[in-house]
C-alpha cells in the first residue's frame, strides 16, 4: 500500500500538461480493447499487453481527461471501492474517452493510454422513393448520425435483407413483385462491435407500373378549335402532355398532369380541326426514368351532300403514331333522344372516303370518324352535321276539304299529302279567312299531320275558308291550292232555307242532301237537291213548329262529304180573327172567337169606341157574344187586342176592329 501511495505521489508531481500521463512515460505499458467503439451503454474490457512481471501493480482510469489530479482522484475512488484492478468498465453516455493504464515494470513507473468512442445509437434518417416497375430507392441521409456507423442493415419488408457500407448509403434499390405497403427497417452497425442503432422505419408503396399505364386513351376534336385529351395517370410521377402541331418539328410541353391515379381529361385550345395535331405523354419517375406514351393524333372529317346521298372524306391516319387497327364511321339523325351508332368499319388505313346512300332526302344527319389503334386508343373527329339535299318538287296537297262538326262550334280540316315531294317528316301551315274575304292568315303550324280541328270559329253565323301549305323536310313548299270553305246554312223567312255555294272540296260538288234532324240528333229524312242551294219545306201535313236542318255535300267522285251547320227553322203562332159576327141565335157566327195554331197561352180584350173594356177572356174557346154583363150592346165597330204565347215561348200581339151586326 505504501508503494501505491508513493506512486500516486509521483503522478501528482508530474507536469500538468494535457497529456502529461500519456506522453513520454518512463516505461511504456500496453493494453488492448475488445471493441474500441460501441453504443451506449458500452462495456469495455481491457487486456494487459505491457509484459510487466508485476501485473498486480497495473491500475486503470477509464475516464481520464488529461489532468493528473483527475487520475489521482479516480484511483483513490477505485481503491476505496475495491476496484483498483478492474479490467472492465461500462460507459453510460456517448463520448470519446481516454483510458489510462498505470503500473510498474522493472522497478520503473509504467503508463499507457488508449481511446474509446461511445456513441448514442440514434436511428438514421431515411428517404424512400417509388419508381416504375416496382422499384423503390432507399437513401440513408448522410449526416452526423449516419457517420457514426460503419455499416447499415436494411430489411426491405418482403423477407429480403441487405447490409451495406456507409459509402453506399446514397442510393439502394429494391424491386418488389407485389403491391401494397412494405415496412422498411434500417439499423446502423459498427464493425467488430455488437452495437446496433435504434431501428429506423419507413413505408414503401411500390408501383408495379411499367409506365405503359400512363397513356392517352382518347382524343376528341371539337368544332370550337379545342381538343379533349383523355388520359390514364399513375400517381407519384411527373407527367406532362406534349403536343406537336402540323408545323412543329418536335413535341413541346403543353400541360402538366395532376399527381393522381386514374382517368383525367385535358382541354387543349387553338387546335386546327382541319389538320393533324399529335399528342403524347412524357412521364418521369422519382428515380429519373423517363417513359413516353404512344402518340395519338387528331383526325379531320369532311361531309358533302349531293342527289340524296352524303360523301365522307378524310386524310389517312399517320402511320408513325401508333399501330392502326380500323376506321369506324358513326352516324345518326339529329335527334335529342338518339345517339350516334357505328354503321361501318374500315380496316384499310389508306381508304379515305365513304358514300352513305342509306339516307333520307332532306333529313339532317350527324357524322363522326373514329380512328381505333391496336392499343385501344381512339381519335374522334369533330362532329359534322349535314342535311341531305333533294331536287324533288312538291305538288299541292290532295283531297283537302272542310266540314262543320255536329256541335256546330268547330270545323274539321282534312287533307292528304302531295303526290310528289312528300315525306314522313313535314310541316303543314293552316291559313284561314272569314266572311268570304281574301285575307288568309296563318292560324296554326302542324308537325307531321294534315288534319286539324279549328275551335276558334262560329260556323253557324259565317262561312270560313281555308288553305294548307305543305312543306317537306327539305323546306320545299307545296304548290298553291284553291281554298275550301264551310257551307253556311241560313233561312229567308220561315218558309225557305238557303246555303252558300262556296266549295268545301278541292273538286266540284256532286250534289247536296238536305237532312231533317230530330231533337235527339237523328236524321229522320233526307232530300236530294242535286246542285240546288235552297229548300222550301212542306208544312202542310206537319204539326211541328220547330224544324232542324243540315246540308250534306258530296264531292264529284262521291267519296268525300262535308256538313254544314245545323239550322233551326221556327214557325210563328198562326191566328185567325174574324172581322164581323152576328149574334142572332142562328148558331152561325154567333160569337167573336179567335182560332189558330201553336197558341200555348191566350188573352183577349174587346173595347168600345170610348176605350172601355166590354169583354175579356183567357180562354180562346170562350168567344164574345156581343153583350156586357148580360145586356146586349148596340151594333157597331169595336176594337180588340189579342196577346198569345206560342209553344216555343214566343209572344205575339194582334189588334184590330170587329163589327157587331144585329
Amino acid at each position: 500500500m505504501k508503494k501505491y501511495i508513493f506512486l500516486l505521489f509521483v503522478l501528482s508531481c508530474l507536469g500538468a500538461n494535457a497529456q502529461g500521463l500519456c506522453d513520454n512515460p518512463p516505461v511504456r505499458g500496453g493494453f488492448t480493447l475488445q471493441f474500441e467503439k460501441g453504443c451506449a451503454p458500452f462495456t469495455v474490457r481491457v487486456k494487459n499487453t505491457s509484459g510487466t512481471s508485476q501485473p498486480s501493480t497495473i491500475k486503470y482510469v477509464f475516464i481520464y481527461n488529461g489532468e493528473p489530479e483527475t487520475a489521482l482522484s479516480r484511483l483513490l475512488d477505485n481503491e476505496k471501492a475495491g476496484r483498483l484492478n478492474d479490467s472492465a468498465y461500462v460507459y453510460q453516455q456517448a463520448g470519446t474517452y481516454t483510458i489510462l493504464q498505470v503500473g510498474s515494470k522493472n522497478g520503473n513507473d509504467m503508463r499507457f493510454c488508449g481511446k474509446v468512442q461511445v456513441i448514442e445509437p440514434t436511428a438514421p434518417k431515411l428517404q424512400v422513393v417509388a419508381c416504375f416497375d416496382g422499384r423503390v430507392n432507399l437513401t440513408i441521409v448522410n449526416d452526423s448520425v449516419a457517420n457514426q456507423y460503419d455499416q447499415f442493415r436494411i430489411d426491405w419488408g418482403d423477407g429480403t435483407q441487405k447490409t451495406i457500407l456507409r459509402s453506399a448509403i446514397a442510393s439502394n434499390s429494391h424491386v418488389y413483385t407485389t403491391s401494397g405497403e412494405k415496412p422498411i427497417a434500417v439499423v446502423g452497425l459498427i464493425t467488430g462491435s455488437a452495437c446496433e442503432s435504434r431501428r429506423a422505419n419507413a413505408v414503401a408503396k411500390p408501383v408495379l407500373s411499367s409506365g405503359t399505364e400512363i397513356s392517352i386513351r382518347r382524343v376528341t376534336m371539337n368544332s370550337d378549335g379545342t381538343a379533349d385529351v383523355r388520359v390514364n395517370l399513375v400517381a407519384g410521377f411527373k407527367t406532362i402532355l406534349q403536343l406537336k402541331g402540323p408545323d412543329d418539328a418536335a413535341f413541346r410541353n403543353t400541360l402538366n398532369a395532376p399527381d393522381s391515379t386514374g382517368s383525367f381529361q385535358f382541354r387543349v385550345v387553338m387546335v386546327d380541326p382541319r389538320r393533324s395535331t399529335c399528342f403524347q405523354l412524357t412521364s418521369v419517375d422519382k428515380c429519373g426514368t423517363t417513359v413516353v406514351s404512344e402518340q395519338v393524333c387528331t383526325v379531320s372529317l369532311d361531309v358533302t351532300t349531293r342527289n340524296g346521298q352524303n360523301t365522307l372524306q378524310w386524310l389517312p391516319y399517320a402511320p408513325s403514331t401508333g399501330v392502326f387497327r380500323e376506321y369506324s364511321l358513326f352516324r345518326d339523325k339529329i335527334n335529342a333522344q338518339s345517339t350516334l351508332q357505328s354503321y361501318k368499319k374500315i380496316a384499310n388505313r389508306n381508304t379515305v372516303a365513304d358514300v352513305d346512300i342509306t339516307t333520307l332526302a332532306c333529313e339532317e344527319y350527324s357524322y363522326q370518324l373514329v380512328v381505333v389503334l391496336r392499343s385501344g386508343a381512339e381519335s374522334y373527329s369533330e362532329l359534322k352535321k349535314i342535311k341531305t339535299n333533294s331536287d324533288d318538287k312538291v305538288s299541292e296537297v290532295r283531297n283537302l276539304f272542310v266540314s262543320v262538326e255536329e256541335t256546330d262550334d268547330k270545323i274539321r280540316i282534312f287533307a292528304d299529302p302531295p303526290a310528289t315531294g312528300s315525306s314522313q317528316s313535314f310541316k303543314a301551315t293552316v291559313l284561314r279567312s272569314e266572311n268570304g274575304k281574301d285575307d288568309f292568315r296563318e292560324i296554326v303550324t302542324l308537325e307531321n299531320k294534315l288534319n286539324y280541328v279549328d275551335e276558334r270559329v262560329d260556323p253557324a253565323n259565317q262561312s270560313y275558308c281555308y288553305k294548307i301549305i305543305y312543306e317537306n323536310r327539305c323546306g320545299v313548299a307545296s304548290e298553291a291550292v284553291e281554298p275550301v270553305c264551310t257551307i253556311l246554312l241560313t233561312a229567308k223567312g220561315s218558309s225557305e232555307i238557303n246555303w252558300t255555294a262556296q266549295n268545301p272540296f278541292t273538286t266540284d260538288v256532286k250534289n247536296y242532301l238536305i237532312q231533317k234532324i230530330d231533337e235527339a240528333g237523328f236524321v229522320v229524312s233526307e232530300t236530294d237537291l242535286g246542285g240546288n242551294t235552297s229548300f222550301a219545306p212542306n208544312f202542310t201535313n206537319d204539326g211541328d213548329q220547330l224544324f232542324r236542318y243540315r246540308v250534306k255535300a258530296f264531292d264529284s267522285r262521291g267519296v268525300l262529304s262535308s256538313f254544314s251547320n245545323t239550322y233551326i227553322l221556327k214557325r210563328g203562332a198562326s191566328m185567325f180573327v174574324p172581322d164581323a159576327f152576328t149574334p142572332n141565335g142562328d148558331n152561325n157566327n154567333d160569337t167573336f172567337v179567335v182560332s189558330g195554331q201553336f197558341l200555348d197561352s191566350f188573352r183577349m180584350w174587346v173595347y168600345n169606341r170610348w176605350g172601355e173594356v166590354v169583354f175579356e177572356t183567357k180562354d180562346r174557346k170562350n168567344g164574345w157574344d156581343g153583350t156586357k154583363n148580360g145586356a146586349e150592346l148596340p151594333a157597331g165597330t169595336y176594337i180588340y187586342r189579342v196577346e198569345v204565347l206560342d209553344s216555343l215561348g214566343q209572344s205575339s200581339v194582334k189588334t184590330g176592329n170587329v163589327v157587331l151586326m144585329r
